[in-house]
C-alpha cells in the first residue's frame, strides 16, 4: 500500500467522521429546539413582539431626534461663546502681565 493511498484514506474517514458528527449534532439541536418551542411559548413570544411593534409605532422618532439635535447646537453655540470670551481674558491678561512688566511704555 502506498502512503498516498493511506493519506487518502485517513481523509475520507477523517471527512466522514465529521460529517456523521455534524448530522448528530443538527438533529440533537432540532429535537431539542421542538421541545423547547411549546404553542405556549411561541405565543408569548407573540404577543412580546406586538408589544414592541405596539410600542416603536407610537414612538416619534423624528421630534425626539429633533429635540436631540437642538439641544447639540446650544451646546456648540455655547462652547464657541466660551471660547471666545477665554480667548479674549487671556489677551487682556498678557497686555496687563505686559504693562506691569514694563514693556508697554
Amino acid at each position: 500500500m502506498d502512503w498516498v493511498q493511506i493519506v487518502t484514506g485517513t481523509a475520507v474517514l477523517l471527512l466522514a467522521g465529521g460529517l456523521a458528527w455534524l448530522l448528530r449534532s443538527v438533529t440533537d439541536n432540532s429535537r431539542k429546539v421542538d421541545a423547547c418551542a411549546s404553542d405556549e411559548d411561541m405565543d408569548n413570544v407573540r404577543e412580546r413582539v406586538a408589544a414592541l411593534e405596539a410600542t416603536q409605532k407610537a414612538m416619534d422618532v423624528r421630534s425626539e431626534l429633533g429635540k436631540v439635535h437642538e439641544r447639540v447646537d446650544e451646546v456648540a453655540r455655547t462652547s464657541a461663546n466660551i471660547d471666545g470670551q477665554l480667548n479674549q481674558v487671556n489677551r487682556t491678561l498678557g497686555l496687563i502681565q505686559q504693562h506691569l512688566m514694563g514693556g508697554g511704555e
